[in-house]
């Protein structure tokens, strides 16, 4: 299986930075739609995320 990632140049890469819920979940259900290995699901399941404050963007 052939998977595609993003790739974020290392200036860009804000540690501090968390997804909105829905994003989180978006990638969670590409995830398992792909088969990607559970326990690797369910690290980005653990990842923390927060509310969007646009509900019309969910």
């Amino acid at each position: 299986m052939s998977l595609l990632r993003y790739l974020a140049l290392p200036e860009r890469i804000d540690t501090a930075a968390v997804p909105y819920d829905w994003y989180r979940d978006l990638i969670v259900a590409g995830a398992r739609f792909l088969d990607v290995p559970e326990d690797y699901v369910r690290g980005i399941e653990a990842h923390g995320c927060v509310p969007d404050p646009d509900p019309a963007r969910a």
